[in-house]
């Protein structure tokens, strides 16, 4: 029966490290308990005089953590996307669903690609006599019948770990493997298919008897909520420029906001007149330096303080994102519906 407080659960490894960085900015400590490095500590978060986390977590692998939430043990995991639609191929429906999905994997800030990858120069052909080496075998075999694959949708084999490798040296046609970038498979002369098995964010997941219960559900989506307003602030840093009152409509023009830049007015207390007004915007990090660089060049602009953005929370409802709204936010012009995507 769901109950107060809830148990949370999260990927080990680097996707953990990753994981506590936003809890952390979201104002939610996590850390690995000193005497068993798979149990979490995390600090109270009181809601409506109710504290709604337990202390006590878990961080482990995610089919371990899966089969903990089946069972009851753990309310809410988070974890990589495509560990879910894995099992579901292997397991079924278990009554897994996903409350959340954030823009980010284990080493990136955006979601990652699993795809299937060979060498430049060579095809993906349906030969009996070829063989696929994947981790996640079950959404590898999946996405190769759904593409008329079926001779190499039977001869998916597991291997973990370094499976590029065989390919790039012609021990192996094919394997399943993350993209992020592609540079490094360039580097190894491989190529990979499109479109990619799936997209894979990091998703937040529960029973659906916890969301059945309204009263809490509630926090359950609020955890969420908090929790991706920290993945969201990590791609922008707020922006103050102290600049001259003849220069601050030509300065707010230029700096970017969520909705508009705030126009503060400096205290002075010289008698000297105005000590110049304050404009306060938002820039993302990927546009951080050319904004930088224009600011600089701009006359009667005399400081510039930046700093980092610890959360960037939608208001009112509690807004969360969708796999495929992530998806489509960092490839918007991926057809979704060529992906194994499972509506969970």
């Amino acid at each position: 029966m769901a109950q107060l407080p809830l148990k949370l659960g999260v990927g080990d490894g680097s996707l953990f490290d990753q994981t506590a960085i936003f809890f952390r900015e979201s104002g939610i400590n996590l850390e690995p308990k000193v005497d068993n490095s798979k149990k979490l500590s995390a600090s109270r978060v009181v809601v409506n005089g109710n504290n709604i986390l337990s202390p006590c977590g878990e961080t482990n692998r995610p089919d371990v953590l899966m089969g903990y939430l089946q069972g009851g043990s753990l309310d809410l995991v988070i974890m990589g996307y495509d560990e879910l639609v894995n099992r579901w191929y292997e397991k079924g429906d278990e009554g897994l669903r996903i409350v959340a999905a954030f823009g980010y994997a284990k080493n990136t800030l955006k979601p990652i690609r699993q795809m299937i990858l060979l060498r430049e120069g060579d095809e993906l052909i349906d030969d009996p006599t070829r063989k696929v080496f994947a981790e996640k075998v079950s959404l590898t075999r999946a996405w190769l019948l759904k593409n008329n694959f079926p001779n190499l949708a039977n001869n998916v084999e597991f291997y973990q770990g370094g499976v590029e490798g065989l390919v790039a040296a012609g021990n192996a046609h094919y394997c399943q493997c993350v993209v992020e970038t592609g540079g490094m498979a360039k580097k190894q002369g491989l190529k990979w298919v499109e479109p990619p098995i799936l997209v894979s964010p990091v998703v937040a997941v529960t029973r659906q008897d916890m969301i059945d219960d309204p009263d809490i559900y509630q926090y359950i989506r609020y955890l969420c909520w908090i929790f991706g307003s920290a993945v969201t602030a990590a791609s922008y840093r707020e922006i103050q420029v102290n600049v001259s009152d003849e220069a601050a409509q030509k300065c707010v023009a230029k700096v970017p906001a969520l909705k508009a830049p705030t126009l503060r007015k400096l205290y002075d207390d010289s008698g000297n007149g105005s000590a110049g007004l304050d404009v306060v915007g938002i820039v993302n990090a990927h546009d951080f330096h050319n904004m930088m660089y224009i600011l600089s060049r701009m006359e009667g602009v005399t400081d510039i303080v930046t700093a980092p953005v610890h959360t960037v929370a939608p208001g009112r409802p509690l807004v969360l994102e969708t796999v495929s709204e992530v998806v489509g936010r960092f490839y918007p012009d991926l057809d979704q519906s060529k992906l194994l995507n499972i509506d969970f």
